[in-house]
């Protein structure tokens, strides 16, 4: 069996060191990565429903049916590049 000398690591190997995280530091991660989460899943939803409205909205302007499709172009991009991990 060979040992390996983290003193004298070869130049192509790397050692690294972490504490281990205990059941309350993951909870709170997790809660942490939840609220962001669903936080983030409210504003992409309310922008896609009302940039939606807007684009239907016979009464909107130019403007604002640009800036909807704009938002909506966006949405779909980074949705597809997400699933795609490009």
């Amino acid at each position: 069996m060979n040992n390996l000398d983290l003193n004298n690591l070869p130049d192509d190997l790397q050692a690294t060191l972490s504490k281990k995280e205990t059941g309350g530091e993951r909870r709170i991660r997790l809660g942490k990565d939840l609220a962001v989460f669903s936080f983030a899943l409210i504003v992409l939803l309310a922008a896609f429903i009302w940039s939606g409205w807007i684009m239907v909205e016979p009464s909107a302007s130019a403007d604002d049916k640009h800036t909807a499709q704009t938002i909506l172009i966006a949405l779909v991009s980074g949705l597809l590049g997400y699933l795609v991990k490009k």
